[in-house]
């Protein structure tokens, strides 16, 4: 049976993990959105759009590398499989 610090330790993290988690998949479906309106429908947006898109770009996947590895700190401490 798991001892009383572990289970604490579990207690506090399990919110952060499901942040990182919820923060990857937002930032992924941004990154995703961004891609589409730079990219396929670039003729068809207007200059500002896109301009904001690509910024926006840089944005989404800094974040999405930030809670992956977010998310990866948590899941080692909570000895969970890294990956």
């Amino acid at each position: 049976m798991p001892n009383s610090e572990y289970l604490t330790k579990v207690a506090a993290l399990k919110p952060w993990l499901q942040r990182a988690n919820l923060v990857l998949l937002l930032s992924f479906v941004v990154l995703l959105i961004t891609i589409v309106v730079c990219y396929p429908l670039a003729d068809r947006v207007p200059f500002n759009w896109q301009l904001m898109g690509h910024i926006s770009m840089i944005l989404s996947a800094t974040l999405v590398k930030l809670s992956y590895i977010g998310r990866c700190i948590v899941q080692h401490e909570l000895q969970q499989q890294v990956g």
